[in-house]
């Protein structure tokens, strides 16, 4: 079984956790369970980020913001596989990494300003752990009219200036805030078919979980930080 346990709530960092069973699927056959513990919350909120609230369909073109990251390449691969063109944006040494992963276009943040090379984008998906409200407007910017702008930072709401920006292009701003569950089955089977794959960057053991925190925040992870539990 795999699963996200209580989020946001206790957390599970520990041995044994109390959860219901509502919360949990099969793991993917294919993949160790070290690897299946970095995909539940991450896929979930880039499943519900990219088809609940961006709703976005095959042949739409996509822009990942913190692409390479835990939440953001499984986007990329989500998006790619259900037919989208994906565009996303990372540093100079992932760009490889997410042509590798499935991404049409890629765009290093640090040499190139993505809002002069697009426009008429269909869904803006922010995996990005900046929390910079002129980044917003960028992507805001490159939307076509009536497109719509996804972020995963709950903790930090649209300002006035991002909610006017939305309006002027008739888009749609969402927070990521729920995920379903029950999407963990077909996300299992994706990977198990071959078509998604779990980007572990690093295991730590439970007792080196501070060191896991302080590289997380960091913001240049690819991929997960696992956490193994071992009894």
């Amino acid at each position: 079984m795999y699963g996200c346990p209580n989020f946001p709530g206790d957390g599970s960092y520990a041995e044994y956790c109390a959860a219901k069973a509502i919360q949990f699927a099969l793991k993917p056959k294919s993949i160790s369970f070290n690897e299946a513990a970095g995909v539940p919350l991450a896929a979930l909120v880039a499943w519900a980020g990219l088809f609940e609230l961006g709703h976005l369909q095959a042949g739409q073109r996509i822009l990942i913001h913190g692409a390479s990251g835990g939440i953001g390449s499984f986007a990329v691969q989500f998006a790619k596989v259900k037919g989208a063109y994906v565009i996303g944006t990372t540093s100079t040494s992932n760009l490889d990494f997410l042509k590798q992963i499935g991404a049409d276009e890629v765009i290093d943040y640090k040499t190139q300003s993505f809002q002069e090379l697009l426009q008429d984008i269909d869904v803006v998906f922010d995996a990005s752990p900046l929390r910079d409200q002129n980044e917003r407007l960028k992507g805001i910017s490159v939307l076509k009219n009536a497109g719509i702008f996804v972020s995963v930072n709950v903790d930090f709401p649209f300002d006035d200036a991002v909610n006017k920006a939305l309006a002027r292009k008739n888009a749609k701003g969402e927070m990521v805030a729920t995920q379903k569950h029950e999407n963990l089955s077909e996300i299992a089977q994706l990977i198990d078919e071959g078509n998604v794959k779990v980007i572990v960057s690093k295991i730590y053991t439970l007792e080196q979980v501070a060191q896991a925190q302080e590289e997380s925040v960091t913001g240049h992870v690819r991929g997960k930080l696992v956490l193994e539990i071992q009894r």
